[in-house]
């Protein structure tokens, strides 16, 4: 089996990053909601202002998942603190270690943030809540404060 790389994205990533995405939104079956573009990708996560970041995961020289996070800043904890919102590995690979290897980068980076949250899906696809003890970003929109 070839070997497993995660890698941060960059701008020439971005037509991966579109298929990855349109793959998490066809297992979770919101195809219909997808639609990001290649011009928004490379503008909000590669232009001079970073919107977000991206992690992708490949084996051998196959891409196979990705994350995608932005960091947020927490007034209470007076740090930045880093969000997790997508985590997605192709359903063929799932349980192959990709995911667990890709979490653990995610939390490498983390550069003395504290964890913002995951309102992001697993390497399921399933929809995860966890980190801090305060909302994270997006629970804090989606629930209307």
């Amino acid at each position: 089996m070839p070997a497993l790389s995660i890698r941060r994205g960059t701008r020439r990533d971005v037509p991966v990053i579109i298929r990855l995405i349109h793959g998490l939104a066809e297992y979770e079956r919101l195809a219909h909601e997808a639609v990001a573009t290649a011009s928004q990708i490379r503008r909000h996560g590669f232009g001079r202002r970073r919107y977000f970041e991206t992690l992708i995961c490949r084996r051998g020289r196959d891409p196979i998942g990705f994350a995608l996070y932005f960091f947020t800043y927490s007034t209470f904890l007076g740090r930045p603190t880093l969000y997790l919102e997508d985590l997605f590995v192709l359903p063929e690979e799932r349980g192959r270690g990709a995911a667990a290897r890709s979490s653990a980068s995610w939390r490498g980076l983390r550069r003395g943030a504290a964890a913002g949250g995951w309102s992001g899906r697993s390497s399921t696809g399933t929809r995860r809540r966890s980190g801090s003890t305060r909302s994270s970003a997006r629970s804090s929109a989606d629930s209307g404060s």
